[in-house]
């Protein structure tokens, strides 16, 4: 019992670091300025991305598939991503045999949030000769 609470700190540690190396990029003002690349249907984005994470949107089932992207979208571009490479578009039953009549069905889309490093700006004394 006492190995297990000596590594909660280690866990913690471990969860912090990861979250601290993902990017702080400004937010985009609209959806529009995401990308959207589907690599299911052969769209794939420019090599030199990184990573920023996952998103993920629920929406209420029998919500257009454009609805739904536009959602992911617009939740990117809140992480201040370029593009979104869509990993997959479902529904909350797709699989499940269940007789839950509280369970609310809803529209999924996974992707994930990508942006392409700006070069540095040379500064004053890369410059003069």
């Amino acid at each position: 019992m006492k190995r297990v609470i000596a590594l909660i700190p280690v866990a913690a540690l471990l969860v912090s670091a990861a979250c601290a190396s993902a990017p702080r990029l400004p937010p985009k003002e609209s959806p529009d300025e995401v990308q959207l690349y589907d690599p299911q249907a052969g769209h794939y984005p420019e090599p030199g991305y990184k990573t920023i994470g996952p998103v993920k949107v629920e929406m209420p089932l029998g919500t257009s598939v454009p609805d739904l992207l536009l959602k992911l979208r617009e939740e990117a571009a809140k992480l201040g991503a370029d593009a979104v490479i869509l990993q997959r578009v479902r529904t909350s039953t797709e699989g499940a045999v269940t007789f839950d009549m509280n369970r609310q069905d809803l529209m999924i889309a996974e992707g994930l949030a990508i942006y392409y490093p700006r070069p540095e700006t040379q500064t004053q004394t890369e410059t003069q000769p």
